[in-house]
């Protein structure tokens, strides 16, 4: 009988002359068979010795991949896809700049990249819903699994762009919105690592990139920082106690500025820090980031040990006031300009939730005053007619802040005497009208 070519015939009465070995040289050759990443030409020494890549002014390459024409069919049609992305992720997540990305990478008579091709695909696969597809009960799609493979093919090219980063972060909104677990977790650690190794965790303007960069790309790099930690932070309203993957940011830090005026690519106008007061004139991104520094704040205290749920020290009770304060922002811009369900306001009502009831278990009678004063904005949403977070493309981060609220109504339904129940089984009905665009709402 013919011996396997796979098979290795070791010297007689030695240990292994009974154990099969590998030819790894036929593994391999079976394994390149696979359509492969391009050989890239990343510059190690951009991690090696940064001082010297510096130094010898020594340019990160453009790196091009090959794509599959299944790829290439999903995004053919760039500008469709660009103009359903802005008009909907684009009005509660605004990270990919709309003047530079219709001005520059869209532009016709520039070299097309193939990170621009990632982006668009990720952008097109971040519109999937439920009602809108054939396999709506499976967001393991055939595009989401391709758009892993493609990030993956990328770091393996050697690819590290800002839209890579921003394309990881697309997916990572998607498997939130679907509840796509462990994954979503794994992914925004991921995005954290990569925006270090871009450098765009550093805020000082002379450190955030290159000094050549315009105010348009400082503060697209500025908003996709922003966007991982927010991701990141939110991770943890679930279970305050997990790691973040992200520092706090520092209180002069800056925050993103007026939405309206980046889009068109003008010079920035006012600019706040974290620790600013509140303000109408901070724009709705901007709104965002400060909750997500005052909920950093607050998972801090809940992770030192002995907090009393029943009484707030002064730094606590300080804390307190800057959330409600940001969080009555909206009701005061909503007199000049339409402001749908509020991903800033969610996360104050969560921040104050895990502020006064850490361990989601109180029902005391001063709770209960507490809990029905915070959950008037949760009301106000859903019994508005219609709903004013349905206008448009919900945000995937209401639906915490939903399911929070009915979960308190629920705890508070055995000292109430059914008072609530209404409004819990309408929390309920929103949660399945939420599960026809974001799945996650279903899984709740």
């Amino acid at each position: 009988m013919a011996r396997s070519p796979m098979a290795h015939t070791p010297a007689a009465n030695t240990p292994a002359a009974n154990t099969p070995r590998i030819n790894n040289a036929s593994v391999e050759a079976s394994i390149l068979e696979e359509p492969q990443a391009p050989r890239h030409s990343f510059p190690a020494v951009f991690f090696l010795d940064s001082r010297v890549f510096q130094l010898a002014q020594v340019e990160m390459p453009r790196i091009t991949m090959s794509f599959s024409p299944d790829v290439v069919s999903f995004t053919r049609e760039g500008k469709l896809i660009a103009t359903r992305y802005f008009e909907d992720i684009h009005t509660w997540m605004p990270i990919v700049s709309k003047y530079r990305f219709y001005n520059h990478l869209m532009n016709p008579l520039l070299e097309h990249r193939s990170d621009l091709t990632i982006l668009l695909f990720c952008m097109r696969l971040i519109s999937w819903s439920a009602v809108e597809h054939a396999d709506g009960d499976k967001p393991r799609t055939r595009a989401y699994l391709a758009a892993k493979r493609l990030l993956v093919d990328a770091e393996s090219a050697g690819i590290l762009t800002l839209q890579i980063l921003q394309a990881i972060l697309l997916v990572t909104i998607y498997e939130i919105g679907h509840g796509i677990y462990p994954a979503a977790y794994i992914t925004i650690g991921t995005c954290a690592r990569y925006g270090t190794a871009l450098g765009i965790d550093r805020q000082k303007p002379s450190e955030n990139g290159s000094p050549s960069l315009s105010e348009v790309e400082q503060e697209e790099r500025r908003r996709v920082w922003w966007a991982i930690v927010i991701l990141d932070r939110f991770m943890s309203i679930g279970f305050p106690g997990r790691s973040a993957a992200t520092e706090t940011p520092g209180p002069n830090d800056l925050l993103p500025t007026d939405d309206a005026l980046w889009d068109q690519g003008k010079k920035r106008g006012l600019l706040f820090t974290v620790s600013s007061p509140a303000t109408v004139n901070m724009g709705s991104f901007a709104r965002l980031a400060k909750a997500t520094y005052l909920l950093c704040l607050v998972l801090q205290r809940t992770n030192i040990a002995g907090v009393d749920e029943t009484s707030l020290p002064e730094a606590a009770k300080q804390l307190d006031q800057d959330i409600r304060a940001l969080t009555s922002l909206p009701d005061v811009e909503g007199q000049t300009k339409s402001v749908g369900g509020s991903p800033q306001t969610a996360f104050c009502d969560s921040a104050l939730f895990i502020l006064h009831d850490p361990s989601s278990s109180r029902t005391d009678p001063n709770f209960v005053q507490f809990a029905r004063d915070i959950l008037m904005s949760v009301v106000e949403e859903t019994f508005s007619t219609p709903p004013r977070y349905l206008a448009g493309n919900p945000s995937p981060l209401l639906i915490p802040w939903m399911y929070q609220a009915a979960s308190v109504y629920s705890r508070l339904l055995r000292v109430t005497d059914n008072e609530d129940s209404g409004l819990l089984e309408n929390l309920k009905l929103h949660l399945r009208t939420l599960n026809r665009r974001w799945m996650v709402a279903g899984i709740l």
